[in-house]
């Protein structure tokens, strides 16, 4: 995340905390949709993401009296959907799951068919490769790499998050790379 988005965003949840329903509900537009696709990655059950996503924006909300300012409040509400999913389903085992179907870049609206083609057949071959990486990455290493290059944290909030220190991070993802790096190197793309 860009220094000037978190000052914003800052800015909006200090705006909340003070009373401001808009910045509220500006704050849950920003942010439902990231936990839930992170949600979905710990658990299977959408109706368990969708509750622990409306469970935690009625706590801030009843308690922003009690609420301090964030550095960053993306990373705020990743950590309370982790800790929430893992205290809701403690029975059941979980496991983070890569999906570049939540990554997709084709969009509804595209004309131009043999570009959708051939974007669909990218994204295919981008399934085949993330389903290779899924079976060879430990499920840190997986965590790591989403945390790094889809949500965008910097290492030392892949730390906090991960409950590992920086270096340790650090280490992970440049290991998780280096592990794909390998991946890479051996994955045959389908012949046509």
């Amino acid at each position: 995340m860009h220094r000037d988005e978190n000052i914003e965003q800052n800015s909006l949840w200090q705006s909340f905390i003070k009373g401001n329903n808009e910045a509220f509900a500006q704050i849950y537009e920003l942010y439902a949709r990231q936990m839930y696709l992170y949600g979905i990655r710990f658990c299977d059950d959408t109706a368990i993401v969708e509750d622990t996503i409306h469970d935690i924006f009625v706590r801030i909300y009843t308690n922003r009296d009690k609420l301090h300012d964030l550095k960053n409040v993306k990373l705020y509400l990743l950590i309370a959907m982790k800790n929430a999913l893992l205290n809701h389903v403690q029975s059941k085992k979980f496991r983070f799951r890569m999906d570049i179907s939540s990554c997709s870049y084709i969009h509804d609206n595209e004309q131009d068919l043999e570009l959708m083609m051939e974007k669909s057949e990218e994204l295919q071959l981008q399934k085949r490769f993330m389903a290779e990486i899924e079976t060879k990455l430990s499920p840190r290493q997986k965590q790591a790499i989403h945390y790094r290059y889809i949500e965008g944290l910097s290492y030392s909030e892949i730390g906090i998050i991960m409950e590992i220190n920086m270096q340790s991070a650090k280490n992970l993802v440049h290991s998780s790379i280096k592990k794909t790096r390998e991946i890479y190197a051996d994955f045959t793309p389908p012949t046509t």
